[in-house]
């Protein structure tokens, strides 16, 4: 029975739209990328593949900045795939920065010890000055 269970499940998932777009845009060396309002599972996977294939087509670009101003909620899912992003951010030798971070964000990547890890500025977009987690 449970069997039968999770294997209509699998079909039913398989059968979903999984594809989310995310807004990204090209300015100043710089990928800007808008995060949704949830940061789950479902578009953990395109936020991956998104950010991905925009670092590899602009390799030009000296920074990758991850707006969160609509992100309210992020789970284990969401922080694998930002991690996933700084790696290849990393590999092309990008900058990854996240801007406009809510606080119930940031309290899950402090609950994971990751405030140290990622660069995060403080609320206006693009700014580089006086922010309680951005290193220099």
């Amino acid at each position: 029975m449970k069997k039968a269970f999770f294997s209509n499940l699998a079909n039913e998932m398989s059968n979903l739209d999984l594809e989310i777009d995310f807004f990204v845009i090209h300015f100043n060396n710089c990928l800007v990328i808008k995060l949704p309002k949830r940061l789950t599972l479902i578009e953990s996977i395109s936020l991956k593949e998104s950010c991905s294939e925009s670092i590899k087509q602009n390799k030009a670009a000296q920074k990758v900045i991850l707006d969160f101003k609509d992100t309210q909620f992020i789970d284990s899912n969401g922080i694998g795939a930002l991690i996933k992003i700084l790696v290849v951010a990393r590999a092309y030798q990008q900058e990854l920065i996240f801007q406009r971070v809510q606080p119930s964000v940031i309290a899950v990547l402090e609950m994971a010890s990751l405030t140290e890890v990622f660069q995060i500025q403080s609320t206006k977009l693009l700014s580089t000055k006086e922010s309680r987690y951005h290193r220099d």
